[in-house]
């Protein structure tokens, strides 16, 4: 994916954590859980130069975008497990699939292996 798809896949997989888990009926801690990830994800992408039209800033270039999303990887699947969420069969299934789209959006990705120079609409 070019860093515009991987854009979209990031605001589709946020509103997707946002609206779907209440859909679904999952537990209420299934639902804040998979907010707070989306929330995570709204606020790791807004920071990021990406050509998103609502941003607080592109402090984070796509590569560092890469890598705290590599380092975030585990805590998709680590605090479901440890908060008690993969004992029930729906919210299991909907934190392995969540976990799966993050790895396979992330795995798919072209990251860049150095910094690439300044965005132009960055004005520093």
């Amino acid at each position: 994916m070019s860093p515009d798809q991987h854009a979209w896949s990031d605001l589709s997989g946020s509103v997707s954590m946002f609206l779907i888990p209440a859909l679904l009926g999952l537990h209420p801690a299934a639902v804040r859980l998979s907010t707070a990830f989306a929330c995570t994800g709204v606020l790791l992408a807004s920071g990021t130069d990406y050509p998103y039209p609502v941003h607080w800033g592109r402090r984070i270039s796509f590569r560092q975008h890469g890598h705290l999303e590599r380092l975030s990887l585990p805590v998709y699947f680590i605090l479901p497990v440890s908060l008690g969420m993969l004992s029930r069969k729906r919210e299991r299934f909907y934190f392995l699939t969540v976990l799966t789209g993050y790895a396979a959006a992330h795995l798919l990705t072209a990251w860049p292996t150095r910094e690439a120079a300044p965005s132009p609409q960055d004005p520093h």
